[in-house]
């Protein structure tokens, strides 16, 4: 698959798990292979995890 720009329009957290980006909110969690992942675009307040940011 290829690398593609991703955007999220909700508040939520941000995580790693395994090898996917883990995004978490009150809908629940949506897991982003992070090999699919070649920009990522925040567009509310989103909380990073210490070990998401590492993996960047």
């Amino acid at each position: 698959m290829q690398e593609e720009t991703r955007y999220i329009f909700s508040k939520g957290e941000l995580s790693q798990k395994d090898f996917s980006i883990k995004f978490q909110n009150e809908r629940g969690n949506n897991y982003i292979p992070i090999r699919d992942v070649k920009e990522l675009y925040c567009f509310q307040d989103t909380t990073f995890s210490t070990k998401f940011l590492g993996m960047l």
